[in-house]
């Protein structure tokens, strides 16, 4: 597989918008089989600005979104349990004072 090939499923995958592919007087077919991300030039290897922002933006922040859910999701299963236990106690307890009742109100 190419480096053109590679860049256009990772644009249409939508990691780097399409748009970054022309900066720095750079098109799709111009480059030559280097990644958006990384572009020789007189200078040398330079990292496209846009492509690391694209990147924290589709990728990191989801991610952290994500670790930040499931860790809400199972704080709350452990309290759900937590409660569900002691409702269980207290509806085991009520059932033994019903029964003392009961018992009571039988030998009258």
């Amino acid at each position: 597989m190419t480096g053109i090939e590679v860049n256009r499923i990772i644009t249409l995958v939508g990691i780097l918008p399409s748009a970054s592919l022309g900066r720095a007087g750079m098109t799709p077919h111009s480059h030559k089989g280097y990644s958006p991300f990384l572009y020789s030039g007189e200078r040398g290897i330079l990292m496209d600005m846009d492509a690391i922002v694209s990147l924290f933006s589709n990728l990191a922040v989801p991610v952290a979104c994500l670790v930040a859910t499931f860790y809400l999701w199972n704080k709350e299963r452990e309290d759900h349990k937590t409660e569900q236990k002691e409702l269980t106690t207290a509806v085991n307890n009520n059932t033994q004072v019903i029964q003392r009742l009961v018992d009571k109100l039988d030998k009258d």
